[in-house]
């Protein structure tokens, strides 16, 4: 379910179109912490998820009455739904990071903001994404 639940957040929080985006009439508010919670009208909590939230909240009750076949069909089939909701493909490569230590003397090489710019522009043209500065 945290899987399903974190692929519809980054869609959301990238405002990015995808197959997961879902018709308001065709989906329940969002869920934490396995609860309905009110939330923003746009967005929702994906059928697969609305199915195993509400087999989650029936399981003690189907535990009590001793449907264990049904408990464990509805399980295997909420599972099934969940895994085959779950994006394989992704939008962009994964994140990673390239990182070079900066020491003093480089920062005084450089003499002024302009030069550091220039060093910061040479680190970005070599695909530096992080600078840890180095007493």
């Amino acid at each position: 379910m945290g899987r399903l639940e974190s692929a519809l957040l980054m869609v959301s929080a990238l405002d990015m179109p995808t197959t997961l985006t879902l018709d308001a009439s065709a989906v329940t508010s969002i869920t934490t912490d396995h609860k309905a919670v009110a939330s923003e009208p746009d967005r929702f909590l994906h059928p697969a998820l609305a199915e195993a939230q509400q087999l989650l909240d029936e399981w003690e009750a189907l535990i009590a009455a001793e449907r264990y076949a049904e408990l464990k069909e509805r399980w295997l089939t909420a599972r099934e739904t969940l895994w085959r909701s779950v994006p394989t493909e992704r939008p962009y490569a994964q994140s990673e990071i390239r990182a070079i230590w900066l020491d003093r003397g480089t920062i005084v090489q450089a003499r002024s903001p302009e030069g550091l710019r220039q060093v910061f522009d040479r680190l970005a043209e070599a695909g530096i994404t992080t600078v840890f500065l180095k007493r």
